[in-house]
This record gives C-alpha cells, sequence and structure tokens, in this order.
C-alpha cells in the first residue's frame, strides 16, 4: 500500500504550462499536528530460555512548528522544530524513627535532568503547476536528526551518577496533500514513511568500583523501514 502510494506521487508529471498562483509565495509558517505510533521488539535466547520484549508507544496529540520557504521550479524547503524538552526531576525517599527527634534518613531518590530536541528538514517537490489548482499533491524527501539525554545525580551513596545519550537521524519520503483554501491560508495532509533509523546510545555509570574504561558503553543500531508511523495534519499561513 505504502509503496503504490509512493510510485503514483513519483510519476505524477509536472505541468508547466503555467504557473499554480497558489504555489507563488515566498515564504509561510506551518502548524502541524503530529500523531506518532512506534513498536519495538527485540528477544535473545540462552541455551535453556529465550527472551522476548514489546513496546508500542502512540501519540495522538502533539503540536509543532515549521517554516516553509520557495526553491527553484515553485518547489519548497520546510524545517520543522518536532520535539524540544528540558526537564529537571526530583524524587526522595526517606524513613522517621517516630518517637525520636533525630532528622530523616534519606533511603533512596534522585535528581534527574532530560533534555531532547528533534528537527526535521524537507524538500518538498510540486506537482500540477497548472493555474487554478486548489487541491495539489507533492512529494518531500527529509531528514530527521535528534538527540536525546537523561542525567541522573542519586541522592544515596547505593547508587552511582550516570547519564544516557542517543543521538540519531532518521530518513523519510513524504507524501503530501495540500488545499489551498485562500490567498493566505492552506491545509496540509502528509504521510511520513520511514527509510531508515539510524542511532548511536551512549551509556556511562560512574561506578568507582569499575575501570574508567569500562564505565561508558555504546551501542549502534541501523534499522531499514523501522515500524514508526506518522500522521502530519497542518495549517499553513503565507507570510
Amino acid at each position: 500500500m505504502k509503496n503504490n502510494a509512493t510510485i503514483f506521487f513519483l510519476l505524477l508529471p509536472a505541468f508547466a504550462s503555467s504557473q499554480n498562483k497558489n504555489l507563488d509565495y515566498k515564504r509561510a509558517i506551518k502548524f502541524y499536528n503530529l500523531s506518532t505510533y512506534q513498536k519495538t521488539t527485540s528477544n535473545s535466547s540462552d541455551s535453556v530460555l529465550t527472551y522476548n520484549s514489546y513496546s508500542s508507544n502512540f501519540q495522538i496529540l502533539h503540536p509543532t512548528i515549521a517554516f516553509c520557504w520557495k526553491a527553484k521550479n515553485q518547489n519548497s524547503n520546510e524545517v520543522e522544530l518536532t520535539g524540544l524538552l528540558v526537564k529537571k526531576t526530583n524524587s526522595n525517599s526517606s524513613i522517621a524513627t517516630t518517637s525520636s527527634n533525630l532528622p530523616p534518613n534519606t533511603v533512596s531518590g534522585a535528581d534527574v535532568f532530560s533534555s531532547s530536541i528533534s528537527l526535521r528538514y524537507e524538500y518538498i517537490i510540486n506537482y500540477f503547476k497548472k493555474s487554478d489548482c486548489s487541491l495539489a499533491p507533492s512529494l518531500g524527501c527529509a531528514i530527521n536528526p535528534y538527540l536525546d539525554q537523561t542525567k541522573q545525580k542519586p541522592q544515596t551513596t547505593q547508587s552511582f551518577p550516570s547519564s544516557y545519550i542517543t543521538a540519531g537521524v532518521r530518513g523519510f519520503i513524504t507524501p503530501r496533500l495540500t488545499y489551498y483554501y485562500s490567498s493566505k491560508c492552506f491545509f496540509d495532509l502528509n504521510i511520513p514513511i520511514a527509510l531508515f533509523d539510524a542511532q548511536n546510545k551512549y551509556s556511562t555509570v560512574r561506578n568507582p568500583g569499575i575501570r574508567v574504561a569500562n564505565q561508558r558503553i555504546s551501542e549502534a543500531n541501523f534499522d531499514v523501514f523501522p515500524k514508526q508511523f506518522y500522521l502530519r495534519l497542518g495549517v499553513g499561513i503565507k507570510i
């Protein structure tokens, strides 16, 4: 189904007998809602047992913002801030003796700092460039670099300071359908199809009982056609 849709958009003729006035703008701001569904599976085994793990994540509401500007041949460029997070959390558990005036004794807890950023650049090839075409298909080719980081500072000696970093890049091909509602406003429906997801993961645990060289572990992954599904619906304002 996805392959048929992609071939359809790739083979659409770009009529150029005259210019579509709806495509005649220099810049635009787009406000999207990006719905995502991701599924991961993994398995391992030894001489006795096989271990399987499965997880899924479905996010319905995720507002994003993008900036679009004109390219050659009535095509366009687009940059989107798909994700931005900076968060600090604190947890603490303590025990105190009811009949004593001694201060509580902390038994667990940590300060956790989390941050992430995700950007997308997309080159969009517009089709049906002839005049008076309010409903126009297009095809985008996108690259999506992202970075996630978590640092944990424990409040007890039973745990060790740790950090986890994931840096990666995804590639997409995106069939699009745009409806030009007025001279200033238009609606954009598109379905990004993930082609690959390449990432490096780094984890560090500052355990003084382990050699410094062994405190950090790195892992590289490259998935082709990962099980990631996207639906993006947005409204654009020409500026």
